[in-house]
C-alpha cells in the first residue's frame, strides 16, 4: 500500500497503521514470551537497536491523535534525541 499514489495524509494514515501493526506483533511476542518465562523455557538474546529511531515511531504513532486534541502544535520532538544513540 505504501508503494502506492497516496495523498500526504492517506501516507501518514498508512505508515501509523503499519507502525501499529509492528507494535501490535511486539506485544503479542512479549505475552508469548512471559509465558516462556513462567515455564522457565526462555532464552534471552542481546540485540542493539536504535534508541531515537524506536522513541520517534512511537511518538509517530499518538502524534495525529495529539494534534487534534491541540495538545501538540505540530512540533517535532526529534531534535530532543541524539542521532547515533543505541542501547544494548
Amino acid at each position: 500500500m505504501l508503494d502506492t499514489n497516496l495523498d500526504i495524509q492517506q501516507l501518514e494514515f498508512t505508515k501509523i497503521a503499519q507502525a501499529s501493526g509492528t507494535a501490535l506483533i511486539s506485544h503479542i511476542n512479549d505475552v508469548l514470551d512471559l509465558a516462556k518465562v513462567e515455564l522457565g523455557h526462555m532464552d534471552l538474546e542481546i540485540h542493539k537497536f536504535n534508541v531515537r529511531q524506536t522513541v520517534e515511531e512511537v511518538l509517530d504513532v499518538f502524534r495525529g491523535k495529539l494534534r487534534e486534541t491541540g495538545d501538540i502544535e505540530g512540533t517535532s520532538n526529534r531534535r530532543l534525541y541524539n542521532r547515533n544513540s543505541t542501547c544494548t
